[in-house]
């Protein structure tokens, strides 16, 4: 069963592979697609789920599109992409513009106030879902799928405005790469180098005791990106290869 298991990486991979034509729809279009995907998801899940031990077809189709639902499937968790398109061109809009004061004024508008106010929307609309919809989420881990998803991305939207408004009018010239800018950088390095480390941590701690070996991991894990960064630069990104790789593919004759 385990070969078709959808994992993180696998997902962002198939995810990309469909870039080129997502990024060609206009932002509206994109946030139309991910409220219909919403929409769909769970009844197409649940119709699935009970037809499956009928038919192999309907088998092959609940396991191409949701297994394990608890994971990262490609429908559900093709929003979160999706979502990035969008995130991603309404940074390089903004940041592109040249003037200093229309820029700022942008960013408040557009990035900080917009996404901590429709993430809020979203992270009250996920815990509504789970009290009315997924009432019995707790105990049914393909239900709590769903609400997770927006769970997560209200998140990300909150944190993504927060970040940036300290990044760009709380924080100093000198402190703004001191710290979150390796993770930034070296983030898919970092998140393939802790699935090793998270062998150390299995099934050893609670909740109450994870929280010392967790921050001198982040502090381990900051000093490795950070020396990477010095001696290697992009080289030590796995980004950076995969880059160099597809525009190697693509442009050879």
């Amino acid at each position: 069963m385990g070969l078709w298991s959808w994992y993180v990486l696998f997902t962002i991979a198939i995810c990309l592979l469909i870039t080129y034509p997502l990024i060609k729809l206009s932002k509206i279009i994109r946030i139309l697609l991910i409220g219909f995907i919403f929409l769909i998801t769970y009844p197409i899940h649940h119709i699935l789920d009970s037809l499956r031990l009928l038919d192999s077809g309907w088998e092959l189709l609940y396991h191409l599109l949701f297994y394990p639902v608890h994971e990262f499937p490609i429908l559900p968790f093709f929003t979160s992409f999706c979502l990035g398109t969008i995130i991603g061109e309404i940074f390089y809009e903004i940041y592109s513009i040249k003037e200093e004061n229309s820029r700022k004024a942008q960013i408040k508008k557009k990035i900080i106030r917009n996404f901590i106010l429709y993430g809020t929307m979203v992270i009250i609309t996920s815990i509504l879902s789970n009290i009315f919809i997924f009432i019995d989420d707790i105990s049914n881990a393909n239900k709590s799928a769903f609400t997770m998803m927006l769970w997560g991305i209200g998140w990300d939207l909150v944190i993504l405005g927060s970040l940036t408004y300290l990044h760009e009018f709380k924080f100093t010239a000198e402190w703004k790469h001191r710290f979150l800018f390796y993770f930034s950088y070296y983030s898919l390095t970092l998140y393939c180098g802790h699935n090793m480390v998270a062998l150390i941590f299995w099934d050893r701690f609670d909740i109450y005791s994870i929280w010392i070996p967790v921050g001198i991991t982040v502090i381990l894990f900051w000093l490795i990106s950070k020396i990477l960064y010095e001696k290697l630069g992009p080289k030590g990104s796995i980004k950076w290869g995969i880059s160099k790789l597809g525009t190697y593919l693509a442009t050879r004759k």
